[in-house]
């Protein structure tokens, strides 16, 4: 399996049609909306049952463009989720900006798999102990900066996804929990398993955002054992 491929061609439709959603105001700051913390867990979950080396980053990104509103992630250390897969960092499914103004402006290739150009953008990367890396002479830069490794095993994430995303609000009705059961999110991830292998069509192109989680939620209802089997 082309891990790369996969999970930019395949896994980050998946998870993008679920958890992407226009960027918003949250308080005096603007959210983009992409649910990182997400997006990462089941890249971890993920590449675990296939077997392949990954961990989850804790950070910061920085985007630089002369045609996008200046975006930041905070100074707290833990704004931002990505993973290493292998030995290529940053890998983010979640950073795109197509929701952005209807589309317009720098895009990206393909979701971040890594350094480098990437469509539009040159894509960085440093720990906070590290010097950042001089900016490249190119109007579009996006900066990643490491700040911490989770190392919370793939199990104990399926378990308790709670280890690493922000706990709902119980008095929320609308949260996840409530609608879908506790499990929800190891049944996406084995959804992404499931799609990776060839087990079954990705939803992506072929239901809304508001029904995938909802067929997720009918179609795996023993994820969580499955991924316990497979681990």
């Amino acid at each position: 399996m082309n891990i790369r491929h996969t999970l930019r061609t395949i896994v980050a439709a998946e998870l993008n049609l679920l958890y992407t959603v226009p960027p918003f105001k949250r308080g005096d700051t603007v959210d983009c909306g992409w649910f990182c913390r997400e997006h990462a867990l089941h890249v971890k979950v993920l590449c675990a049952m296939l077997g392949i080396s990954a961990d989850i980053r804790l950070g910061e990104f920085h985007l630089n463009s002369p045609d996008v509103l200046p975006t930041f992630s905070g100074e707290s250390g833990d704004g931002h989720a990505w993973c290493r897969v292998k030995s290529t960092v940053p890998v983010d499914l979640s950073m795109t900006f197509k929701l952005y103004a209807a589309g317009a402006g720098p895009q990206l290739y393909a979701p971040v798999f890594g350094a480098g150009r990437n469509g539009d953008y040159i894509v960085s990367y440093h720990r906070f102990d590290e010097s950042a890396p001089e900016s490249p002479p190119h109007p579009h830069h996006i900066v990643f900066r490491e700040h911490e490794v989770i190392d919370h095993a793939a199990e104990a994430l399926s378990q308790n996804p709670y280890l690493l995303l922000y706990a709902p609000d119980p008095t929320d009705d609308l949260n996840w929990d409530g609608l879908y059961g506790p499990e929800i999110y190891a049944r996406i991830s084995f959804h992404c398993f499931a799609v990776a292998t060839r087990r079954t069509r990705p939803l992506s192109g072929r239901i809304s955002a508001i029904e995938a989680p909802k067929w997720i939620a009918k179609q795996y209802p023993t994820a969580l054992a499955d991924i316990r089997s497979i681990l």
